[in-house]
């Protein structure tokens, strides 16, 4: 028992810091891919999740561009066991938390030891960056895709020390696919194995090549199976911000960037749902947060120049932090998001092993003094960290409640905006819907999804002649909005305005979208209905899809 005494505690630390979550119901995304998914209701088709996107498809949207098929049928399986309550997800997320930080220390002991790698799990399990992972029930993909990596990463240590055998090569490549169908961040396990070298044994390449072979064929099989399915070998739609923008500006907003991701790993005091423009400032040239973002990069490359010798294990951590943070740094490609708090769980992995690779180096030949000061420093960041993770979970008890707070945290997010008035308009508080649809342009005036959404709010409430203008705005931003096109059919043809209805219609069919065929059909009835009662005219918006 004493020799999983660490074990024990790092897995009580983390249940401490995410028990809060349990009450918890279903918030933001975790209503559509889980409440209102009817795939994930399903268990006993969950094999066809595998030839499924992650988002399901809409009408006049397509299916999504993401591919976590294992995610899916962990929420069916947990749908049905739990009768569809959100009470075992969340405790689900819980549980599989505390077997991440478990594993974060067993990976930390194959270098340190045993004090320093409970140290490692141990901030790892209150670490209060990890909340939105835990607290929202989608976060598993992240739970799921980090455990797998870890426990492959645990396998490969031990294969270049103690030898090779079909086991361990099968195990870790097992892990690979599991890490990737969890999540497309899986794809960089090599390096983060790469990023493993320099606390490594060396061995002669062609031996490394015989464990890498598998992975090539595992990441080359993945890969093909996800394009078929998702149709593209890239990811989401690009945020609204990256469109148009040219990559140095993108480069320079992303320097910006790091500088939060320093800020949240070291001091995450104050958490947001949300970092999207003006929360996030878009560069049109160098500024503060370059240069804060400069001064981060230029203190990372010290440590690694300073340390990889005296403490390799700090070169490891820093390299884990970079492959990890790669899929999200919209370098090699524009992502959906600007920066978000999920993203930096498999990072701080890396960020713990650096800060325990420190204090080891740091307490050798230190007084018994200086040792328990740095204990009791230790403690209280332990009992800090606890706290705030306890006291930010029951944010993400429903999107309501989310929605209000994140307007807190992030009061210059257009986006965060966004969601607010999204959820005015469900309670029937059409003044501050409409004001805060206004607001959320104000700050951010290039993204189509809140033109789409303020023109269907009005839409809703009888004012089509004020949605047509934003549907067209829409369109002018992004003319590939199907959804939005038909929309605009519907309230023209609300309006009697048949002849510019008929005319979108046509357009889209020219792009070779049938469904409008139907659409042109409506319109003609609408219109010869209209001249033959000379009535109020018979709108499309009940045959038309709306909005969710």
């Amino acid at each position: 028992m004493r020799d999983r005494l660490p074990q024990l505690v790092v897995a009580g630390l983390a249940l401490a810091a995410s028990l809060t979550s349990l009450p918890n119901g279903f918030a933001y995304d975790d209503v559509q891919l889980i409440v209102n998914n009817g795939a994930v209701h399903q268990l006993g088709t969950a094999p066809h999740r595998f030839l499924e996107t992650y988002w399901p498809e809409v009408p006049l949207v397509g299916p999504g561009r993401l591919y976590r098929p294992l995610t899916v049928v962990g929420f069916a399986v947990q749908w049905a066991v739990g009768q569809g309550r959100p009470l075992l997800f969340h405790l689900v997320s819980v549980l599989g938390y505390a077997l991440v930080a478990v594993l974060v220390f067993t990976l930390a002991r194959r270098f340190l030891s045993e004090g320093r790698a409970a140290l490692a799990g141990a901030l790892f399990a209150v670490h209060p960056v990890h909340v939105e992972a835990v607290a929202n029930v989608v976060g598993q993909g992240e739970l799921w895709t980090a455990g797998f990596m870890l426990a492959g990463a645990i396998a490969y240590v031990d294969a270049r020390r103690e030898g090779y055998t079909h086991h361990r090569r099968g195990l870790i490549a097992a892990c690979y696919l599991a890490a990737c169908l969890a999540k497309e961040t899986g794809a960089i396990f090599p390096l983060l194995l790469l990023a493993l070298e320099p606390v490594l044994p060396r061995v002669p390449w062609r031996e490394k090549a015989r464990l890498l072979l598998p992975l090539a064929l595992v990441a080359v099989a993945w890969l093909a199976v996800r394009t078929a399915v998702t149709g593209s070998l890239g990811g989401e739609e690009a945020h609204a911000a990256w469109v148009g923008l040219a990559w140095p500006f993108r480069a320079l907003t992303m320097l910006g960037v790091v500088s939060l991701w320093g800020r949240l790993l070291v001091w995450p005091a104050a958490l947001s749902a949300d970092y999207s423009p003006q929360e996030v400032v878009v560069a049109s040239g160098l500024g503060p947060a370059q240069f804060a973002g400069a001064c981060v990069l230029g203190f990372v490359a010290y440590l690694t120049l300073r340390f990889r010798r005296l403490a390799p294990l700090t070169v490891t951590g820093l390299g884990w932090m970079a492959a990890s943070l790669l899929p999200v740094a919209n370098l090699l490609a524009p992502t959906g998001i600007i920066a978000a708090e999920r993203t930096l769980f498999l990072p701080s992995v890396g960020f713990v092993l650096v800060v325990a690779a420190l204090a080891e180096l740091w307490a050798t030949g230190r007084s018994e003094v200086a040792r328990r000061v740095a204990g009791a420093g230790i403690l209280i960041l332990l009992v800090l960290g606890i706290g705030r993770s306890a006291t930010r979970a029951p944010v993400w008890r429903d999107s309501r409640t989310l929605y209000a707070q994140t307007l807190l945290d992030a009061p210059r997010s257009y986006w965060a905006w966004r969601n607010y008035a999204g959820q005015m308009v469900l309670d029937d508080r059409e003044a501050d819907a409409r004001g805060a649809y206004a607001y959320a342009i104000t700050l951010f005036d290039r993204d189509p999804q809140v033109y789409d959404d303020r023109g269907s709010f009005e839409r809703r409430t009888g004012h089509c002649e004020r949605a047509v203008i934003q549907y067209q705005l829409a369109l002018g931003l992004a003319p590939g909005r199907d959804m939005t096109a038909a929309r605009l059919v519907g309230c023209l043809s609300t309006l009697r305005r048949f002849d510019e209805a008929r005319a979108v219609a046509q357009e889209r069919l020219r792009r070779g979208r049938t469904e409008f065929e139907t659409l042109l059909v409506l319109v003609d009835s609408a219109e010869a209905r209209a001249h033959l009662h000379d009535s109020t005219p018979t709108p499309l918006s009940p045959v038309l899809p709306r909005q969710p």
